[in-house]
């Protein structure tokens, strides 16, 4: 996945809202109250005040509240830095490699996974998590 340049780029849970109302409509008998129910609380959240938004997927229809434009930007900006983060992490370990064994080996699956995710190169990442791994039982043993 590239950088996240706009909303449409976030993951949906950064896109939507806190869930007010979620029901497996599935799992219910279609009874005509049942329908009548359902429909006067969607023409309800329509309407309501915070503008919620209405989702039915499948066979689940949750309401929920709408995120604001600075919520939004918020949500973005933190993405990108995240990647940002990610790809200077990437570009530092790739060239430099890590020999002092600052880190992880679970920061440097993470960002193997995160490199092949962006489909960049990962065979230096073998050596690396190998190398770290043995560090580390070198150093508990």
């Amino acid at each position: 996945m590239p950088r996240p340049t706009a909303y449409e780029d976030l993951p949906s849970y950064l896109r939507s809202g806190d869930t007010v109302v979620s029901i497996q409509i599935g799992s219910l008998p279609p009874t005509a109250a049942f329908f009548k129910a359902i429909g006067a609380l969607v023409d309800a959240a329509a309407q309501h005040p915070l503008k919620l938004a209405v989702s039915n997927e499948y066979s689940n229809l949750t309401i929920s509240t709408r995120k604001t434009t600075e919520d939004l930007d918020k949500a973005l900006e933190a993405a990108q830095n995240e990647w940002d983060s990610q790809l200077n992490l990437y570009n530092t370990l790739y060239e430099e490699g890590d020999p002092e064994h600052t880190k992880s080996v679970y920061t440097l699956q993470n960002v193997q996974a995160w490199a092949k995710r962006e489909k960049l190169p990962t065979e230096a990442f073998i050596t690396l998590i190998r190398d770290a791994k043995h560090y580390d039982a070198d150093k508990t043993a």
